[in-house]
């Protein structure tokens, strides 16, 4: 009897060691899989915001390309009735252009060109339509 007790206790101190071992390996098993995980949860997050980093330089790019004209356009001197003469060609030839065309073709000062494009639309010379900036 004391040979089975003895291996009884001996298989008993194995198993408790056996099961020791095994919450160690999963305990190890746990914390790496746990590292693995926040480190690409990181990587996602380094991209993310390089992303929007990249998407911050490209707006910013965008509104200095809209904010600074890509070339000065020296304005010419002409009286008002030369002015609309010209614009009225203009429109003509370029039916449904935009106010922004006129002044850069005919190079002419943007205020005049509004005053003389609303005063042919009062006078049903043309007709005019306003846009979205965005298209």
């Amino acid at each position: 009897m004391r040979i089975r007790t003895y291996g009884a206790k001996k298989l008993l101190q194995i198993n408790r060691e056996l099961i020791e071992s095994e919450k160690e390996v999963a305990e190890e098993i746990w914390r790496r899989s746990l590292e693995l995980l926040i480190e690409e949860l990181a990587l996602k997050i380094d991209e993310r915001m390089r992303k929007f980093e990249l998407d911050i330089q490209g707006l910013r790019e965008l509104m200095l390309q809209m904010l600074m004209p890509e070339e000065v356009i020296e304005l010419r001197s002409i009286s008002k009735e030369e002015a609309k003469a010209e614009i009225k060609e203009y429109v003509f030839k370029h039916p449904g252009c935009l106010t922004s065309k006129i002044v850069e073709d005919l190079k002419l000062d943007p205020v005049l060109v509004v005053e003389i494009l609303e005063e042919l639309k009062r006078e049903g010379a043309l007709e005019g339509k306003e846009i979205a900036p965005w298209g």
